[in-house]
């Protein structure tokens, strides 16, 4: 009796699965996020803040060309991916700002965990500050990429991300509009 149960739950639960048609998803659910990482791009995020709608929260990628991809998500001027051409001087720009920040010597996280970076009597880090992340990629496929958590105070770090913000447009293209 046990066995002829169990079969008949069987072939119930296979026709059900054969014949229940999956519904696609909705065009608004489908993700136009770059389906690889662009060949040689820099490639700015800020956010992560505690409570996520309290700050602006995007992604922006540029290639050396200018174009760009921008992922809008919390507190931006434009929610969602959009897509442009800023001109080849702003990469060119994050470029100089990068190799005067040294960027390739910068450790990879910046959280205030190494006192030797951060001088903890000096810059204290504050809780649930928003960060920033760079990631530098180059034509040869080599990546670089440096977490930044803007609770722990750095005059260097603040003029690299003024420099970034500059070069790919915060003002135009991310910062709301009043």
């Amino acid at each position: 009796m046990l066995r002829a149960l169990s079969a008949l739950f069987f072939v119930f639960a296979v026709s059900a699965c054969a014949t229940a048609p999956v519904a696609p998803p909705s065009p608004a659910a489908v993700e136009t996020a770059p389906a690889t990482p662009e060949a040689a791009s820099i490639t700015l995020f800020e956010g992560g803040c505690f409570y996520y709608s309290s700050c602006t929260t995007y992604e922006i990628i540029v290639r050396p060309d200018g174009g760009y991809r921008l992922n809008g998500q919390s507190v931006t001027r434009t929610a969602g991916w959009s897509e442009g051409n800023i001109g080849a001087e702003a990469f060119a720009a994050a470029e100089a700002a990068l190799a005067a920040a040294n960027f390739s010597a910068l450790p990879e996280r910046m959280n205030g965990s190494d006192p030797n970076v951060w001088r903890p009597d000096d810059y204290p880090c504050m809780n649930h500050a928003p960060g920033m992340r760079i990631t530098r990629r180059t034509s040869d496929g080599q990546q670089k990429e440096v977490f930044w958590d803007l609770g722990c105070r750095s005059a260097a770090m603040s003029a690299l991300l003024g420099q970034m913000r500059e070069a790919f447009r915060y003002d135009e293209l991310v910062a709301p509009a009043n």
